[in-house]
């Protein structure tokens, strides 16, 4: 564990009143955290992935950027204008295909993700265009969306032909 040595004591916790995080070059310049906004007893975590960056308030993130939700009642292939989005399937008691193209026809970048969910009981395939490799716990094969209504399916875009299928499925 590490701490801080202040007057002699070991310390790993500081009110947010009194922490504050100082450029080097410009010590007006100041970083302060607010816990004021956590449930009580809760203790929340921020983790950074293994790589620099730059973080941004939702304000300041392109409207494309946000989550969007899409609204289907036919079969479609995914758009760019998906990425990052939840595609609801409004399909009642019909069937539909959602499918993923490969990126010679939509070129989604490395990161990008769709949900797929479903309301009704229709089934939602979730179908690999040409050159679309699947990584899901059945394989690389079509998959079907499972479960009641409002259950989805997480697809992530792992390199340029592969997607990472999880969620409420099984091999169509």
């Amino acid at each position: 564990m590490s701490f801080i040595i202040i007057g002699g004591a070991a310390v790993t916790e500081f009110f947010t009143d009194v922490f504050r995080i100082l450029d080097p070059i410009d010590p007006t310049k100041k970083i302060a955290f607010a816990a004021s906004g956590i449930d009580t007893l809760a203790t929340r975590f921020l983790a950074s992935p293994n790589k620099s960056g730059t973080l941004a308030l939702v304000g300041d993130v392109e409207d494309s950027k946000l989550i969007t939700t899409v609204l289907k009642a036919t079969s479609a292939t995914a758009s760019l204008t998906n990425n990052f989005s939840v595609i609801e399937y409004l399909n009642g008691v019909n069937d539909f295909t959602y499918t993923l193209p490969q990126f010679s026809d939509v070129s989604f970048p490395v990161g990008s993700w769709i949900e797929i969910r479903k309301t009704g009981s229709g089934d939602i395939t979730i179908a690999k265009g040409a050159g679309v490799t699947f990584r899901s716990a059945f394989g690389d094969v079509d998959l079907k969306l499972v479960g009641a209504d409002g259950f989805s399916a997480f697809a992530e875009k792992i390199s340029s032909t592969v997607w990472y299928i999880s969620g409420s499925v099984a091999a169509a």
